[in-house]
């Protein structure tokens, strides 16, 4: 059996080859960049239980990192990652500053802020009952004190202020995140609330 290999043919069987080659690199980005692993897709869906708690979560996700096979596996997970952490730093600053609002009405309530007034008034009362002027630097001290108060107070308010607007914009983009991922993992989206 005498087999005769020509330049043709040996041709046509390289541009096969190249396009297997071709199709075979092509199908392998298409997966990495489109298929999501069903057992990862199960483990995100289990965290984002509504009535999980955060040790839950943290052991479905390392369950998750162990199970990331693809691109977009590591792009879903890291999406979840970021959803999760923002959410509950959104929430801790709330509770915070939720905590710092109460103290502040209970220090407002109990006069903590008056205390200083009433400590002023007692020297003052007390050079005046020894008959006696309140030196000049103990006067310029307490008035100092006294223009503080209300600088401090704004401080701090503004400072809250600027906290509570990083929080709603990190739980503004923690929802948007949300959104992508239940998309993400076949998951129908949550209901609107109506007005």
């Amino acid at each position: 059996m005498n087999i005769r290999i020509t330049s043709k043919a040996v041709i046509v069987t390289l541009i096969g080859l190249l396009l297997l080659a071709g199709c075979a690199i092509y199908g392998f980005q298409y997966y990495q960049w489109h298929y999501l692993s069903t057992d990862l897709s199960r483990a995100l869906t289990a965290a984002m239980d509504p009535a999980g708690n955060e040790k839950d979560v943290d052991g479905y996700l390392h369950d998750a990192r162990l199970l990331v096979r693809t691109k977009r596996d590591a792009t879903v997970l890291h999406k979840f990652e970021t959803f999760f952490a923002e959410a509950k730093d959104a929430n801790e600053t709330k509770n915070r500053r939720f905590r710092e609002v109460l103290q502040s009405l209970d220090d407002t309530v109990r006069g903590k802020d008056y205390e200083f007034y009433h400590q002023l008034d007692a020297i003052r009362s007390s050079y005046r009952q020894m008959h006696v002027a309140v030196p000049k630097t103990l006067q310029d001290q307490m008035t100092a004190e006294l223009k503080e108060i209300p600088i401090r107070q704004k401080e701090k308010k503004e400072s809250g202020d600027a906290e509570d607007r990083r929080a709603d914009r990190e739980q503004a983009h923690a929802q948007q995140l949300l959104k992508e991922l239940r998309s993400d993992l076949g998951m129908p989206p949550l209901p609107t609330p109506k007005p």
